[in-house]
């Protein structure tokens, strides 16, 4: 694929998107972004694709996703041949984010306390829309806690440490 290089695969990849599908005939591609605050598919940003390094030739952003047009991908075969992949970049590379705001892949695997220091278990996704949500899980059950002010006390990524203050019910289901 044109556009690649031998540069090795991320060492700390941090998933910045997905491809959803073809977009015209043009080889372009509709990407879903990981997060809100996450990598702007810039023209010149180097992609881990399907296994190699991709440069973005061209982007815009139509309906909250990003339409891109990778270096190598020249029609709509090579790009549907790109359909649900992930798209990562090196964790080192993503720029400094507002204070109060984290990208998923710094969340999941940090341990989730209430204020008084007991577990309610571990993150192991963020999902993402106009109000991002914690899932959780503990002893094999899952629960979803809305990433808002009143419940979320404080986060700290370099401890894999997040308190919240849960709603009734919370803690005595991920205790079960």
């Amino acid at each position: 694929m044109a556009g690649a290089s031998d540069r090795p695969a991320p060492s700390d990849p941090a998933v910045v998107g997905r491809v959803v599908r073809p977009h015209g005939l043009a080889g372009e591609i509709v990407v879903d972004p990981a997060d809100s605050g996450s990598l702007q598919f810039e023209p010149g940003t180097r992609l881990w694709v399907a296994g190699r390094w991709c440069e973005v030739v061209r982007s815009r952003v139509q309906s909250g996703r990003w339409v891109v047009r990778l270096g190598g991908v020249a029609d709509r075969d090579a790009a549907e041949a790109l359909r649900a992949e992930e798209i990562a970049v090196e964790a080192a590379e993503l720029p400094e984010l507002a204070s109060g705001r984290y990208y998923i892949h710094d969340l999941v695997g940090c341990r989730v306390e209430d204020p008084a220091g007991a577990d309610l278990g571990e993150i192991v996704g963020v999902v993402p829309g106009p109000q991002d949500w914690l899932e959780i899980e503990q002893h094999g059950e899952r629960s979803l806690v809305p990433m808002v002010q009143p419940l979320l006390k404080e986060v700290d990524v370099e401890a894999r440490r997040v308190v919240i203050d849960p709603p009734p019910g919370l803690a005595e289901a991920t205790k079960a």
